[in-house]
């Protein structure tokens, strides 16, 4: 699943989305799908409105990118935001967003929110192979490998470095 959830049409992902707050118990209020001003969607519960962004992505989305959610939120005059990833927010995002009032949900809660909200296998198309880019991800803490060819032979190393320094050789078979 995970894979699928990072291959998925951005517009797909953001309809997901939707369904899934509806099934949490949430009346949702989808945007347009271009010129959304940072907003994929409104979820209203308990007399609470909050503004929702949804990121589409293989990575890491940054600091920016809550920076602009958290300007969004406050145009709408909200006091809420959720932001929800297929990839990991960054360090330096998830210092910058410390105490202000925006859920993070990224791909491992992404995942289990799912599992627990729709049947087995009801998102991902029986005909789905996941491209062979994506399982070229670090073990130890998932993040993107960089490949680079040296004149030795070519090798796969975390983006994640320096906290990561983790590195395979790209000539290894993959299982």
């Amino acid at each position: 699943m995970p894979e699928y959830l990072k291959t998925m049409d951005p517009r797909d992902f953001e309809d997901l989305a939707c369904q899934l707050f509806e099934r949490l118990g949430y009346e949702v209020e989808p945007t347009e799908y271009v010129g959304d001003s940072g907003a994929d969607g409104y979820l209203y519960r308990g007399g609470e409105k909050t503004v929702m962004q949804c990121k589409r992505v293989k990575g890491s989305v940054g600091e920016p990118v809550l920076r602009d959610l958290f300007g969004t939120m406050h145009a709408s005059g909200l006091t809420s935001a959720i932001v929800m990833t297929t990839g990991k927010v960054s360090d330096q995002a998830r210092r910058w967003v410390d105490g202000k009032p925006i859920r993070i949900i990224e791909l491992d809660e992404l995942r289990t929110l799912i599992e627990e909200n729709f049947t087995a296998n009801s998102l991902v198309p029986d005909k789905f192979t996941p491209p062979e880019t994506d399982s070229l991800y670090c073990p130890k803490c998932r993040r993107p490998f960089r490949k680079i060819n040296r004149r030795r032979g070519s090798s796969y190393y975390c983006t994640g470095y320096p906290k990561c320094r983790y590195t395979r050789s790209a000539n290894r078979r993959r299982i």
